[in-house]
């Protein structure tokens, strides 16, 4: 349900003027909350950072979708490994010691549609995605809000 209310939203043109989503750390805690059998099925450590309370304009379900997606991936790759979080008001950036972006992780089989699903949200309000390999180990992946929000 929540997959198809994000395309729907990625659908709508809208004003995003009056947009505004509150990012909170009860905003964060209720994302990880989905999130947490994850963790503990596939034994990550998981940290998380958020630098302070902020508004974005953006839809609120858009930008947990963003997220959610970063982390799951980051998770799935990094099985026994470490997954840090960090959001400030100027981007978010999820930093994992998996496998990285030239290897599949060990009995993880999704449909890949997580990565265009943060492409296309970047895209339509205008913020710089990015996935990188790490020097030692695991990937980076970070975006970039524009500067008005």
């Amino acid at each position: 349900e929540q997959l198809i209310h994000t395309f729907l939203l990625l659908a709508r043109d809208e004003d995003l003027s009056g947009l505004n989503s509150f990012i909170s750390k009860e905003y964060i805690r209720n994302l990880i909350i989905d999130i947490e059998p994850t963790i503990k099925a596939n034994q990550v450590e998981f940290h998380q950072q958020l630098q302070c309370e902020f508004n974005i304009a953006a839809q609120s379900l858009l930008f947990s979708a963003v997220i959610k997606n970063l982390l799951k991936n980051a998770i799935n790759c990094s099985i026994a490994g470490n997954v840090d979080l960090f959001i400030s008001p100027e981007r978010i950036d999820v930093i994992d010691n998996g496998v990285g972006l030239d290897a599949k992780p060990r009995g993880y089989e999704g449909f890949g549609i997580g990565l265009n699903i943060v492409r296309d949200i970047c895209e339509k309000y205008h913020w710089q995605f990015s996935i990188k390999n790490n020097e030692s180990k695991g990937c980076t992946a970070s975006v970039i809000f524009k500067k008005s929000s």
